[in-house]
């Protein structure tokens, strides 16, 4: 996506990792969300820090019904999740013009397996942080959820004909978003449209290959 980009005259910088794998080494080297192996050098070197001065007026702009919702839940703002020297960390790096993130979790402290979808459940003040950092102080003209799925289109609020006490319609206000989502699954696609306004691209599923057995499992295939 990099390279496409490049090649269609956006400013990406001159220091391109030079694939998938660095790329992602290299998100983690200065922040990550794993609360195991998070350390405090990541915390210190995040590039995206929203200090505390700047996080308490864009969370008095939400609705009182969601800062109820999410004070009830996670404290006061700026919370305790990924706050360092009092500033919350945001993983991300930043390319020229393009700010790559990671996305946050929905819950701090809690399996997340088990609270993806959770309909209830409000996110924690840092993953409100990042969708109002990029959109209201590193200024986006746009933002890209890349690949199925992540969590925005699964906040709390109504399913259809969302309102401003809806999470996702909050959160992306009058952002575009563009999301490349893989074409097998529109159920989930339609639910990124409905409840984040997503533009969707399709794109195919990844080449597949039988998987060989073993052991045991290799000698039943035999027969």
């Amino acid at each position: 996506v990099f390279r496409a980009m490049q090649a269609a005259g956006y400013h990406l910088g001159d220091t391109l990792p030079a694939d998938g794998d660095s790329l992602v080494q290299a998100l983690i080297d200065r922040c990550s969300y794993d609360e195991i192996y998070l350390t405090e050098h990541q915390l210190a070197n995040a590039v995206a820090r929203v200090p505390t001065s700047v996080y308490r007026p864009m969370f008095d702009r939400l609705p009182a019904k969601q800062k109820d919702h999410m004070e009830k839940q996670w404290g006061s703002a700026p919370g305790e999740a990924y706050v360092h020297q009092d500033a919350i960390a945001l993983a991300g790096l930043e390319f020229g013009n393009v700010f790559v993130a990671l996305q946050p979790p929905r819950g701090y402290g809690m399996d997340p397996d088990k609270i993806y979808h959770t309909p209830d459940l409000p996110p924690p003040h840092n993953y409100y942080a990042i969708y109002s950092w990029l959109r209201d102080e590193w200024q986006a003209d746009a933002m890209i959820h890349m690949g199925k799925h992540g969590t925005l289109e699964w906040l709390p609020g109504k399913g259809v004909g969302l309102s401003r006490d809806c999470y996702p319609d909050t959160f992306l206000d009058d952002m575009p978003l563009i999301y490349p989502f893989i074409i097998n699954d529109p159920g989930e696609g339609t639910q990124a449209k409905r409840r984040a306004h997503a533009l969707i691209i399709d794109h195919l599923t990844p080449p597949m290959t039988t998987a060989d057995g073993y052991g045991e499992l290799a000698q039943l295939m035999q027969l």
